[in-house]
């Protein structure tokens, strides 16, 4: 028998997983009931609608996780737009803990169903998921557990030069959202994994009156308070001195060459920016340095901290580690609008 004890560990999850899975075509009848089909995302649902109920306005997307959500507001986004003489009206369709496989589906998704007045989609650069422990049994673990990003993910880490406790650490997650999810447990996932940062109902409506954008500080809910208070209280120093990632696997570079692919072959302009991000700085460098490759040769807003995010990575305008205050979210929308500006008359658009 094996005498390391992770690998006893990794042996008895993996047995587990199985045995979860048969255990569905066992009691898959009993579940029936219980079965919704695709995991629910309450927060795409909502912000999809409020997504469809403004097209009539909008004419730019930008797709990415809640460094979009949280960051990109509409309002200010139009003005630094304007300033370059270009009339813009964007939609922030952002999603907490979005990976790039979901927004391959979503931009796919606007893609089949195109209005005549839009004419760019924003995406977020997303680096390699990594999925920790914390959001094992959330549905966020059900949100990846799709077989291309999970073989792409668990290959990914499995492969790395890491020590092999943090390998497994970062592969076995999966395994959990995958058990969950082939289960077909459906309503009942849902309560055992609970959705990540669902608005209540007026944030939601307000969050719809801004055009999907919705910062930290109008959130209600305690949890969010919590994370705030703990930042303050935290005296640690950071830097942002870190080296590149090694080159990104080629999954993602494939990934997001295609992606945007389909979206110029659809007649729309796609551009990429890359997030003030500082827990994902490093893989965000990595996937910059080959930037021209994965993104096709579209138009790339980088607000690294050696680029134009040099004022954004300081502690007194972070609302927690990974997200900015208002005045510094409006300062990224202003940059960003006047930078896609600048591309569509570098294009002549």
């Amino acid at each position: 028998m094996p005498s390391s004890p992770w690998i006893r560990f990794a042996i008895s999850v993996t047995c587990l997983v199985f045995g979860l899975a048969l255990g569905r075509l066992l009691v898959g009848a009993l579940l029936d009931g219980l079965t919704e089909g695709p995991v629910p995302v309450p927060q795409v649902d909502a912000t999809w609608d409020c997504l469809e109920a403004a097209r009539d306005r909008i004419d730019t997307v930008v797709v990415g996780s809640s460094l979009t959500w949280r960051h990109v507001e509409p309002d200010s986004f139009a003005e630094g737009a304007s300033s370059r003489g270009v009339p813009l009206r964007p939609y922030t369709l952002g999603v907490q803990g979005m990976t790039v496989f979901e927004q391959v589906r979503l931009v796919d998704r606007l893609l089949e169903n195109p209005h005549g007045s839009l004419r760019v989609i924003v995406l977020e650069a997303r680096p390699v998921a990594v999925m920790g422990w914390d959001n094992a049994f959330t549905d966020r673990a059900m949100r990846g557990a799709v077989w291309d990003e999970m073989h792409a993910a668990v290959g990914f880490h499995l492969a790395s030069e890491e020590r092999l406790k943090k390998r497994v650490d970062r592969a076995l997650p999966f395994a959990v959202g995958w058990a969950a999810r082939s289960t077909d447990t459906g309503r009942l996932s849902a309560v055992l994994m609970p959705p990540l940062d669902v608005p209540t109902e007026s944030e939601a409506a307000r969050g719809c009156a801004q055009d999907g954008f919705f910062p930290l500080e109008w959130s209600e809910e305690q949890d969010v308070r919590a994370r705030r208070e703990a930042f303050l209280a935290d005296e640690r120093p950071w830097s942002v001195d870190v080296e590149p990632a090694e080159r990104p696997d080629d999954v993602w570079i494939e990934l997001y060459a295609a992606l945007v692919g389909r979206v110029t072959d659809a007649g729309l302009t796609c551009i990429v920016y890359v997030p003030p991000s500082v827990l994902q700085l490093e893989p965000l460098r990595g996937l910059a340095s080959v930037a021209d490759e994965a993104f096709a040769g579209a138009p790339v807003v980088s607000f690294l901290p050696e680029d134009l995010g040099a004022s954004l990575y300081t502690r007194d305008v972070r609302f927690d580690r990974e997200h900015l205050l208002l005045p510094a979210a409006r300062e990224l929308s202003r940059t960003l609008g006047a930078s896609v500006a600048d591309a569509l008359r570098a294009e002549g658009r």
